[in-house]
């Protein structure tokens, strides 16, 4: 049985680590503490890597969170920030320049005649600490990469089971991809198999960043390549 477990947890737990206590703010407000998997777009997370820019420098982690409402083409309007993770409105700024220009899926079931607001997360992640904006060549999803060393899964993160998809006791398995750096953290995950339901699919994608691995080895280095693994929401009786 998938643990339901506060989506604040699953989002927030990789910011802790590298936060610096006089930059980063330390808590989401109470709004992002209840929100639903089923509450987000689709996808419902976006990885940007900073800009080279003085910001980057001396915060290259932040999570920004913004909600908006979706029309039926996929277009967000009346975007807004809910929280950012840095006093830093660069980050704002850059996260709702791209929800602004995003068309999110709108075979997202959620998005036909719904009024209520959506929201979406907008990581800035920097991998190096040295360097800003890194652009490395990126696997194909569909390509294979020959390693001596495979990706290791040292910490998964259990999914919370979305409101909408355990009302309807709705259950499958997502077939999720991640593509893991070379330093063992998820820089893109995308579904490679639907359970069938998109709620269920947008919890997996939304636990898959938060997922951490040991990367794999090519010639004695660590490579970036993809992995797939299974989700599998169960419901059991009460």
């Amino acid at each position: 049985m998938i643990r339901l477990l506060a989506v604040i947890v699953l989002l927030s737990s990789t910011l802790a680590q590298s936060a610096d206590a006089g930059h980063y703010r330390k808590n989401p407000p109470k709004e992002c503490k209840t929100i639903d998997p089923g509450d987000f777009t689709f996808p419902p997370i976006t990885m940007l890597k900073p800009a080279a820019t003085d910001s980057c420098k001396a915060s290259p982690h932040a999570e920004v969170w913004v909600k908006c409402r979706i029309d039926s083409t996929g277009k967000a309007f009346q975007s807004k920030v809910v929280w950012c993770s840095i006093d830093d409105t660069t980050f704002e700024t850059t996260a709702l320049e791209y929800v602004n220009t995003t068309i999110f899926d709108s075979i997202w079931t959620g998005y036909h005649g719904r009024e209520g607001w959506l929201y979406h997360m907008v990581l800035f992640r920097q991998q190096d600490d040295h360097k800003c904006a890194i652009h490395e060549s990126t696997p194909s999803d569909t390509g294979y990469v020959p390693v001596e060393v495979l990706p290791e899964m040292i910490k998964q993160v259990q999914p919370a089971y979305p409101r909408d998809a355990r009302h309807r006791n709705a259950s499958g398995t997502v077939w999720v991809k991640a593509l893991v750096s070379k330093f063992g953290t998820v820089e893109q995950v995308k579904i490679g198999h639907s359970s069938g339901d998109a709620y269920l699919d947008n919890a997996a994608l939304l636990s898959g960043y938060r997922n951490k691995y040991k990367p794999a080895i090519q010639r004695k280095k660590p490579v970036a390549v993809w992995v797939m693994y299974r989700v599998d929401f169960k419901l059991t009786n009460r």
